[in-house]
């Protein structure tokens, strides 16, 4: 069961428009048994062992592959992926060598050819998101260098970014700043882990012992660390979108309102009625949303919408809590 706590009324944000500014019919499609997509910046794409299949803000198939990696013919599996604005591909992987488990991230150019491989080592690089100027930010967790199946009994930085060129440029937000429990940066299937925007990067990082225990974070483009808000809620009820100018929304499922976390404070303001069922995530400044929840089968239908024209200050507080 959830809560969230009203604490005063006023009037609630409006969007721009009722109507999105944008409709596609994806030939991605929903059917049977088949796992939902990841969605990132517009772009669906689907992870299946090593398999890969990314489609366009279109809605058009733009890269179908398999993952394979440099200089082994080992077991490989496709973890997390980022789309650069200029059609370029970053996926991250885990792979078995008869030396043990390590991490890596392949790089593909926007025709979909290789253009690049980086062995991260005890690294997981697992959550992706490129920045404006290109660069690749990831959200992993490290292996322990005597018990490979294990987190690190040792400090490591959760944050690592790399240069245009694929070189590690930077290593950020040590893991010794959250609880015990569930690794800070693992990979959670189609939920928004890390995201870009103009100045910041922002975090869903768990932060504690069960999946409904975790936080917001936000790091500038340095890697100091911004702020960390809790948001303990159970994630298969709550979407995420994070848009350009550094504002993070969220819809609780079949919640007739979206919500929107303030600027400075650890509280939510209610942004008015969701223009649809399911929100998808953001791409640049617009939220992307389907008009029917997850368990419609047929091709997947993608609307933009504007940001709401105007949002009511602290409206609700606190996250939403397990009883």
């Amino acid at each position: 069961m959830t809560r969230t706590l009203l604490l005063f009324p006023l009037a609630l944000g409006v969007f721009a428009q009722s109507q999105p500014v944008r409709q596609v019919t994806s030939q991605a499609t929903l059917f049977g048994n088949q796992l939902i997509p990841g969605f990132q910046n517009g772009y669906l794409y689907f992870l299946e062992g090593g398999s890969i299949r990314l489609y366009s803000p279109e809605g058009l198939p733009v890269l179908t592959t398999e993952l394979r990696i440099p200089d082994t013919s080992q077991q490989v599996s496709a973890i997390g992926l980022a789309v650069d604005t200029d059609g370029s591909v970053a996926v991250s992987t885990g792979y078995l060598t008869s030396a043990g488990n390590r991490g890596g991230i392949a790089f593909f150019d926007s025709h979909g050819q290789p253009a690049g491989f980086v062995d991260t080592g005890r690294y997981m690089p697992g959550n992706l998101c490129f920045g404006e100027d290109h660069s690749l930010w990831t959200f992993g967790w490290q292996m322990d260098a005597l018990q490979p199946d294990h987190p690190d009994s040792k400090e490591y930085m959760l944050v690592h970014n790399y240069s245009p060129d694929h070189r590690e440029h930077g290593q950020y937000l040590p893991r010794s700043l959250f609880p015990k429990g569930l690794e800070t940066g693992s990979q959670r299937w189609q939920s928004l882990r890390i995201a870009v925007a103009h100045d910041r990067v922002g975090l869903f990082a768990s932060s504690g012992m069960k999946s409904s225990q975790n936080e917001w974070v936000e790091l500038d483009l340095k890697g100091s660390l911004i702020r960390r808000v809790r948001l303990d809620a159970i994630q298969s009820q709550v979407k995420l979108a994070f848009t350009a100018d550094g504002r993070l929304y969220r819809q609780i499922h079949r919640q007739p309102n979206l919500q929107v976390l303030d600027r400075t404070t650890p509280e939510w303001a209610d942004a008015g009625p969701a223009p649809g069922n399911l929100l998808w995530g953001a791409d640049g400044n617009s939220l992307v949303f389907s008009p029917s929840y997850y368990g419609k089968e047929g091709p997947i239908v993608l609307e933009w919408f504007e940001q709401p024209a105007a949002i009511s200050p602290r409206i609700l507080s606190g996250g939403q809590q397990d009883d």
